[in-house]
């Protein structure tokens, strides 16, 4: 139902609006391809131009971004790498080497004295750093925990309890550590007596490379923040530090409404490469996502702007670039009018001697001021009005030919009535006086002028056309006094059939005076007449003296024909009336017989009666 209503409806509505669009002027339709070719590039230009600024500004932020989270690597980087610079003296302290490498029961007996050697010097790192709080050695060798900073002070229990330094080898933070690749391990924050501390875990080896103990430092989270807060970044721009898992570890801007958990599309994008950025959508608001690795610790450091504050200047730019748009857009409005007026003034002007040359004037010309397609059209238009002029003018004069050829054809119909009636009288006068060959003559030739005549019509039939060359045969009999004689043999039922007059009798004529008179001998002409595949043929075949074989080529025929008047003139005659339907041909056996054959079809409705 859907394709039907497309199929019938919308090619209605597209020929309405192409109706409508073609009814309309000629200047308005100007004016508006002008308007539409002009409009096209200029909205590309402003398309082109909105998404080009926004791509750049974003590539801007982009790399402004990257930046700042590179940079915020760095510094981390610095201030952690102290902080385990710091952390490497107690691997060539060779005091805490001793006292660590002490088993079970001389550990135990001498913790006492050992403990305040250990905190003593784990308390000189502390204070190396304004950034750590605590620091511990988990022992390897026994179940002693040698501390200093926070966790040994008043609220210190609460931490190292004693079921934690019964068990600790039994943590997180033990166990992973010795299991850890690297020597070392950055954990996430996770709170310590009331506040959120990076941890960093460290083993401790002998010189044979075996593990003495855990090194545990506790870090304060504000070292981020004081980074963060060095750097130069967009109020409208959150950080957050993502670990492994995903999950937020820390926010130094605490003024942008962030997120407790990496969404999973966002998840997914930083996971692809350790440093990159990419759009993806909040809710309803588009965010600009960069995002950097920490090579120290495999976290991601996670930049989020919205999208709509990095193209505000490609806004800025779009609203301008329409602005410039509209007064193009007005401008070529304009142009395209005064344009079309300047164009289609010479087209109004030429349609308006059109209209005032279809009223009969024809005298109206058009005034060429350029050689373009309006002054060409002009040009024509001149000629045509001057070649209708002298068409008009030679109507004129063949209409006034035609009235003088009546009035002539009218005084010469009345000759042929007076040349009959003296050859009748003269056939008379001959007949009384006993001199019938003359009588004969003049009855042959009242004949054949009333049937060469025909009345003035150009088509007669088979039968009348056979009479006409019967009597001029008999005419010519006389004057080659008996030398020749002829044969007529019509098929039956033929007679009747319409045909052009004034065929046959050229060609006998042709017979006696290139055939008969040069043959010096008794001659025979032939004439058939006869139908074959619907065509009416006519032959005339005489025995004089023949064609030599080379004018019997169709060049040779060609001289033949237009070497004399009579067959020049018959086959002039069969073009006029058949075209090219028709055919004349020629044999000839020199010294013996020549035969010359006309066909032409079946003639429908011609009228072949008449009398004089």
């Amino acid at each position: 139902m859907q394709r039907q209503w497309r199929k019938w409806v919308l090619p209605d509505w597209s020929s309405a609006w192409r109706g409508l669009l073609m009814n309309r002027g000629l200047h308005f339709r100007l004016a508006l391809s002008f308007t539409i070719v002009s409009l096209v590039p200029l909205l590309a230009l402003g398309i082109f131009s909105y998404y080009q600024s926004a791509r750049t500004i974003q590539e801007i932020v982009s790399r402004y971004t990257m930046d700042i989270t590179r940079e915020i690597n760095i510094n981390i980087f610095l201030n952690f790498k102290n902080i385990d610079d710091i952390s490497k003296v107690l691997l060539n302290n060779a005091s805490v080497k001793e006292i660590l490498a002490k088993t079970e029961p001389a550990a135990s007996q001498d913790y006492e004295s050992d403990n305040p050697r250990v905190a003593a010097i784990l308390k000189s790192i502390k204070f190396s750093n304004d950034y750590i709080t605590s620091l511990y050695i988990l022992s390897a060798r026994s179940n002693h925990i040698f501390a200093a900073g926070d966790v040994t002070g008043v609220y210190g229990i609460r931490y190292l309890t004693d079921d934690y330094q019964a068990h600790y080898k039994t943590s997180d933070l033990y166990r992973e550590t010795l299991t850890e690749y690297n020597n070392y391990k950055w954990w996430p924050p996770r709170p310590v007596l009331g506040q959120n501390v990076f941890i960093l875990t460290r083993k401790l080896y002998d010189a044979d490379l075996n593990v003495l103990g855990v090194l545990v430092v506790h870090i304060q989270k504000n070292i981020l923040n004081n980074i963060s807060q060095r750097l130069n970044h967009s109020k409208n721009t959150g950080l957050y530090l993502f670990d492994q898992q995903s999950r937020l570890i820390f926010q130094p801007d605490h003024s942008y409404n962030g997120l407790d958990t990496v969404r999973p599309e966002i998840a997914r994008g930083i996971d692809r490469n350790e440093n990159g950025s990419f759009i993806v959508r909040q809710g309803a608001t588009p965010l600009f996502v960069v995002y950097n690795t920490f090579f120290v610790t495999g976290w991601k450091l996670v930049a989020l702007t919205p999208y709509r504050q990095l193209i505000a200047e490609a806004s800025m730019i779009r609203n301008v670039t329409l602005l410039i748009i509209l007064i193009c857009l007005l401008l070529v409005v304009v142009l395209s009018f005064f344009i079309a007026k300047g164009i289609l003034n010479p087209v109004h002007k030429l349609s308006g001697l059109m209209k005032q040359g279809a009223t009969g004037d024809m005298s109206v010309r058009f005034k060429v001021r350029y050689q373009d397609e309006i002054g060409e059209l002009g040009e024509s238009f001149n000629r045509m009005m001057a070649h209708i002029q002298k068409l008009l003018q030679m109507l004129e004069l063949e209409q006034k030919k035609k009235a003088e050829a009546e009035i002539k054809a009218l005084e010469a119909h009345i000759n042929p009535h007076f040349l009959y009636n003296t050859l009748a009288s003269m056939y008379w006068m001959a007949m009384a006086a006993g001199n019938h060959p003359i009588g004969r003559m003049a009855a042959a030739l009242s004949n054949f002028f009333r049937l060469g005549l025909n009345k003035g019509k150009e088509f007669t039939t088979v039968e009348k056309e056979v009479d006409h060359v019967r009597n001029y045969l008999d005419i010519q009999k006389l004057r080659f006094q008996e030398q020749f004689d002829y044969e007529v043999a019509v098929a039956e039922g033929i007679g009747s059939l319409p045909t052009i007059k004034l065929l046959l009798q050229p060609l006998v004529e042709n017979s006696l005076i290139h055939g008969i008179e040069k043959a010096k001998r008794r001659g025979l002409i032939r004439i058939q007449v006869f139908l074959r595949e619907e065509r009416i043929i006519f032959q005339v075949t005489d025995n004089g003296a023949g064609i030599p074989e080379t004018e019997l080529s169709p060049e040779g025929l060609e001289r033949l024909i237009n070497g004399g008047y009579g067959l020049k003139n018959v086959r002039e005659r069969l073009r006029l009336y058949f075209n090219n339907d028709f055919t004349l041909k020629c044999v000839s056996i020199p010294d013996s017989e020549t035969t010359f054959e006309i066909g032409i079809p079946i003639i429908q409705g011609a009228e072949g009666e008449g009398n004089v």
